[in-house]
Parts: C-alpha cells; sequence; structure tokens
C-alpha cells in the first residue's frame, strides 16, 4: 500500500545544523520529496522550516516521522492523500 502525505517540518538550534533529511532517506524504504523550504538566522540562532512529501508503506512513513520527532524535529501532518 502506497501513502503520499505532506508533513511540515521545523527545525530549531541544532537540528538544523543535522543532517536528519540525509538520515530518513537512507534510513527507511521511503521517497522525500521537498516541496518548500526557508532557514534563517536570529541572534545567532537557526531555525527552518520545511514541507515535505513523504511515498511510501504507512508504517515507514509512521517510523520516518518519529525518526525525525527523535532529532529535535517538529513534525505536523499538513495534509493526507491515499
Amino acid at each position: 500500500q502506497n501513502h503520499n502525505s505532506i508533513y511540515c517540518l521545523k527545525f530549531l538550534g541544532s537540528s538544523a545544523q543535522e543532517t536528519v533529511i540525509q538520515a530518513v532517506i537512507k534510513t527507511f524504504d521511503i521517497s522525500l520529496n521537498i516541496l518548500f523550504a526557508n532557514m534563517t538566522e536570529i541572534n545567532g540562532s537557526v531555525i527552518g522550516q520545511m514541507f515535505i512529501q513523504l511515498l511510501g508503506d504507512a508504517e515507514a512513513i509512521q517510523q520516518a516521522v518519529a525518526f525525525l520527532e527523535n532529532s529535535g524535529v517538529e513534525v505536523s501532518q499538513s495534509g493526507v492523500q491515499a
């Protein structure tokens, strides 16, 4: 079963410096499409926001989202299509 989900990722501080997107792509059997990304530095702290589309098995997507959250990334689902 192939799921197509759109998520908003928010990177704050150290999570903005890590290679979490690369790790998700290498670790989980899903496709990741970056729809929009923006990063900026405010008072020495890097913050960023990214909208991504995850394609693949629902369980693999859930594991990838949990991995992102455990890496300090705030994840919210923006829309779901099955």
